[in-house]
């Protein structure tokens, strides 16, 4: 990993995970939701466990490329609070570059997260907070890009009154210097959008990550229901708007990738799950370091990924029980 940096845009948050047994799981028939998450309206209930772990899509993906050897820097925003203050500590405890470091007067990112014991799913509730400040200005990422020229650029979800201008100076940032390679899993502020609006962006991605729920929202506008039931329709629609490769992970049914024109599809690593918090990002970012930091083809570089998702779902949180390089490539 020598003269290679990543840099990794997006939120941090503060996370507040419980369980409850005393819920039920509904089925649902929107063609873009899967389950719903149900309580008892006036009731009373009491929590298993609670725990307090760092979280947030970019502080997630920062942690998995930096524990795989690659020196990570992060461009978050965090307020200047208790809970800032913690990440912050948590930040240096770990070695993530932080030249790129926002602060805001909003309070630090909050994220509340009921986790289902009977089925270590979850429903996650968002206070933006101090990620909604994050803004991103071309001539200082320019700057900095010159005394720390990252090789990766990972671009998590943003949000805020700054979110479409922030896609705008990223992706000319990108034009302007092709030879970076871009990761992009877009968030929901982004997805919303829609397809026909992300094209110009998705152009110039080189690889795409997002999950099916995801994929299904954002092509919504543009497919009937019954094509956004069908994976490798959304691999291909997808793959058309112009990213090198297009990967749409499915929990524990896996993940499909589509590159140059193929296909691909990588089971799931059966484990006892404890919590799926962060662990798109623990598959998105391994990915993105397997293909471009090593000599792993596509499938080996899949199989790496759900390796690590399968160990972060072990423990409770988004940045816990994560591979290190050594860890992940010990068979």
């Amino acid at each position: 990993m020598k003269n290679k940096l990543a840099l990794v845009i997006g939120g941090a948050t503060y996370d507040i995970t419980f369980f409850s047994p005393e819920n039920v799981v509904l089925p649902q028939q929107n063609p873009t939701t899967e389950k719903l998450l149900a309580f008892e309206l006036g009731a009373k209930f009491y929590l298993n466990q609670t725990f307090y772990t760092p979280g947030g899509g970019a502080a997630n993906v920062a942690m998995v490329l930096n524990k795989l050897g690659l020196p990570t820097e992060l461009l978050t925003a965090v307020g200047s609070d208790e809970h800032g203050n913690w990440l912050l500590a948590n930040f240096k405890k770990n070695n993530l570059g932080l030249n790129f470091l926002q602060t805001s007067t909003k309070p630090t990112g909050l994220s509340i997260i009921i986790n289902t014991s009977h089925h270590a799913e979850h429903v996650l509730f968002s206070f933006r907070g101090a990620n909604e400040d994050l803004k991103i200005d071309a001539d200082e990422l320019t700057k900095k890009y010159r005394s720390h020229p990252f090789t990766l650029l990972y671009l998590s979800s943003l949000s805020g009154r700054f979110s479409k201008s922030n896609l705008a100076h990223i992706f000319n940032f990108k034009r302007k210097n092709n030879d970076l390679i871009l990761t992009w899993n877009p968030g929901g502020p982004q997805i919303k959008n829609g397809l026909t609006e992300l094209k110009p962006w998705l152009k110039l991605t080189d690889l795409l990550v997002i999950n099916k729920d995801e994929a299904r929202e954002l092509c919504q506008k543009d497919l009937s229901p019954l094509a956004l039931k069908n994976t490798h329709h959304l691999l291909t629609v997808l793959s058309q708007t112009g990213p090198k490769i297009v990967v749409i992970s499915d929990g524990a049914f896996g993940a499909h990738a589509i590159y140059q024109g193929k296909k691909y599809f990588i089971p799931a690593v059966k484990t006892k799950a404890k919590d799926t918090t962060g662990v798109g990002d623990t598959f998105g970012a391994t990915l993105a370091w397997a293909l471009f930091y090593t000599n792993y083809n596509i499938e080996k570089s899949l199989s790496l990924a759900a390796k690590n998702a399968a160990a972060n779902l072990k423990e409770i949180g988004a940045q816990t029980g994560l591979l290190n390089k050594a860890q992940l490539l010990n068979n």
